[in-house]
């Protein structure tokens, strides 16, 4: 049951943080949000979505960036954080749960959506960013939370540390 519910958990927070990420980059490039959803739902006209933000002004492909540059800094941020001597035992399944599966699902979900699904935010990233720029940095941030999700399985068979 804990596990349906960190799922659960896991799908909202990644869908909330995915959305307001779009939204802090329209905000911060003084677009206007005209309407949002960070949690999935049901569209009567588009049918189910995880979120969606809906701007107007002149913005630049940051904001369809926005998700996935965050994704990274959240990867590099634990990076920096397993250099550090901490009770990883303590932190291992927020970690995991919050800090490494959402930005590893977010960027595999996006980077294969975007050659085969239309209008979605890494279709657009497609279209205008170099593609050896696109792919190396999708593949090297999906690698690195691959590390990080191995790097926490080893710390979880590990024997305990002495204090």
């Amino acid at each position: 049951m804990l596990t349906v519910l960190l799922v659960a958990l896991t799908v909202l927070w990644t869908s909330a943080r995915h959305e307001a990420s779009h939204a802090l980059a329209v905000w911060l490039q003084g677009g206007v949000i005209e309407d949002m959803a960070l949690l999935p739902g049901i569209h009567p006209e588009a049918g189910f979505y995880f979120g969606y933000v809906i701007h107007t002004g002149n913005t630049t492909w940051l904001v369809d960036a926005a998700p996935y540059l965050e994704d990274l800094a959240l990867l590099l941020s634990i990076l920096l954080l397993t250099r550090m001597q901490l009770d990883w035992g303590r932190y291992r399944t927020a970690v995991l749960y919050f800090g490494v599966i959402p930005p590893l699902v977010n960027l595999i979900y996006g980077y294969q959506g975007g050659f085969w699904r239309p209008a979605t935010d890494v279709a657009d990233l497609v279209a205008v960013l170099p593609p050896p720029l696109f792919h190396l940095y999708f593949v090297a941030a999906i690698g690195l939370a691959i590390y990080l999700l191995r790097w926490l399985r080893r710390i979880r068979h590990a024997p305990p540390q002495p204090a």
